[in-house]
C-alpha cells in the first residue's frame, strides 16, 4: 500500500448487492445486476492504485433490512475487517444511494469510534424519494409515473412481484414483511410537501403534517 494513502470503504446503493441471502441461487455477494454500474468505478479506483482487499473494500448488504440493522451487521463488520487489515485507524467511506444512508447512520450514531477520515456521498436521498411513498403503500407506482420511472425503480417493481408471487401475498404485504428497508427512503419532513390530490387540471399538495402514518426515518 502507498505510503499515507487511505483505505476506503464502498458502500452501492439499492440493489447494488446481491447474494443467496436476498435472492436464492446467485451465490456469494456480488454487486449482481449492477455489475455495470459500479465495476467501472471500482476498476477507476484501482487504476489509481487500490486494490481489493488491500486497501479497498467492498461493503454488500442486505437492502431489504433496516439501515440500522444493515449498518451494525454489514459496514461495522466491514469498517472492523478493513482496519485490521491495513493497520491503520482511519478510512474513507464511499457511498452511493442508500449507502449513503449506512455511513451517516454510522458516523452520526453513539457507536461511532472516530475512525472515519471522509463520508463522501453520492447521490443519497437523504430526505428521502417519493417514489417509495407510493411503493410502500400502494405497492406500485401511479399510473401516470409509469413512463419517467429509471431503471432503480424497474428493479424495485421486478423485486416486489418477485416477492408477492414468492410468498403468495399482495405486494404491500411482502414488501412490509420482506422489505421493511425501503420505509427508511420515505421522505421526511425536510423533503417538503410531495403528496397531492389532483381534480382536473389541479393539483394541491397536502401538508406535512396531514399526511399519516409516516414511518420513522433517520435524522
Amino acid at each position: 500500500m502507498r505510503k499515507g494513502k487511505t483505505p476506503i470503504v464502498f458502500i452501492p446503493g439499492l440493489f447494488g448487492s446481491m447474494s443467496n441471502i436476498i435472492i436464492p441461487g446467485t451465490g456469494n455477494w456480488s454487486f449482481g445486476l449492477s455489475a455495470f454500474v459500479y465495476e467501472p468505478f471500482i476498476m477507476m479506483l484501482e487504476s489509481m492504485g487500490y486494490e481489493r482487499n488491500k486497501d479497498l473494500f467492498i461493503c454488500f448488504y442486505d437492502w431489504r433490512q433496516r439501515i440500522v440493522f444493515s449498518t451494525q451487521k454489514y459496514l461495522l463488520q466491514t469498517i472492523a475487517y478493513a482496519k485490521k487489515i491495513t493497520g491503520c485507524d482511519k478510512l474513507n467511506l464511499i457511498c452511493h444511494s442508500m449507502g449513503g444512508l449506512l455511513g451517516r447512520s454510522y458516523v452520526q450514531s453513539a457507536t461511532y469510534k472516530n475512525d472515519v477520515n471522509q463520508l463522501i456521498i453520492l447521490c443519497t436521498p437523504n430526505a428521502g424519494s417519493s417514489p417509495n411513498y407510493s411503493y410502500w403503500t400502494g405497492g406500485t407506482l401511479p399510473i401516470h409515473a409509469s413512463s419517467k420511472i429509471n431503471i432503480v425503480h424497474f428493479y424495485v417493481e421486478q423485486y416486489i412481484c418477485y416477492l408477492s408471487i414468492l410468498h403468495k401475498m399482495n405486494k404491500v404485504e411482502a414488501i412490509h414483511i420482506y422489505f421493511p428497508g425501503l420505509q427508511d427512503v420515505i421522505p421526511c419532513k425536510d423533503y417538503g410537501n410531495y403528496l397531492f390530490i389532483r381534480s382536473g387540471s389541479s393539483i394541491t399538495f397536502l401538508p406535512y403534517k396531514n399526511e399519516k402514518p409516516f414511518p420513522r426515518y433517520i435524522k
